[in-house]
């Protein structure tokens, strides 16, 4: 019997993305920041939805289109309604979501970490039978994954959950986590310590809701 050492590791949001963007009264780029509140226009049968971001220096106005000239039956009343009451966590799901983000071309502020980690450890317990045909190691029953061979070999699972799908990078999160740095981490990922499922790059952008990470 083996035993992996088991983080569960949720990822959720402090604050609705910020974003960065030219300010005109600024002369250059400027960090705008999430306001919570969406603006809703009426023409017509159809409807704009927007939400508000602000300078955070001179608190000049953009805002990010979200829906343009639809009807406001094609929306799930309760969704519609948030819009109309400036649900927070409607804000925050849509500052992090990536088609809304591209269509606007906007630029994320990597740099300001708007987010935290919720950390659960665990032992887990894997069985494992050894073949006298071969030198396969059989994990419970289902012994051909990819997954299952990889956890033969690897001795600690990180299950990182990101249903906001928030945008991080792997080795600050891995460094927080594992208290090394960023350097040593980046190091375990090109020797081979450390994998990831699905494949992340480590010193890049990740935006993934679902990712477990072997370490050896």
């Amino acid at each position: 019997m083996s035993y992996h050492l088991t983080k569960e590791v949720t990822i959720k949001p402090t604050q609705g993305q910020q974003i960065i963007r030219n300010c005109s009264k600024c002369g250059g780029k400027s960090t705008y920041i999430n306001t919570e509140n969406f603006r809703v226009n009426a023409n017509g049968n159809a409807i704009d939805i927007w939400l508000i971001y602000q300078c955070e220096k001179c608190k000049t106005t953009y805002n990010l289109s979200i829906h343009e000239r639809i009807r406001p039956k094609s929306l799930p009343l309760e969704e519609y309604e948030k819009y109309l009451s400036n649900n927070q966590e409607l804000a925050w799901h849509v500052s992090y979501d990536g088609a809304v983000l591209k269509r606007n071309h906007v630029e994320i502020d990597m740099e300001k970490e708007c987010y935290s980690m919720e950390v659960i450890e665990s032992s887990e317990a894997n069985i494992v039978e050894k073949n006298n045909d071969s030198d396969t190691n059989i994990i419970g029953i289902d012994n051909d994954t990819d997954t299952n061979r990889i956890e033969q070999k690897y001795q600690q699972i990180i299950q990182i959950q990101n249903p906001y799908h928030i945008r991080f990078r792997m080795d600050r999160i891995l460094a927080d986590l594992l208290g090394r740095s960023r350097t040593e981490i980046k190091r375990w990922f090109d020797d081979g310590k450390i994998v990831s499922q699905p494949d992340c790059k480590v010193n890049k952008a990740c935006m993934q809701g679902n990712i477990k990470v072997h370490i050896l």
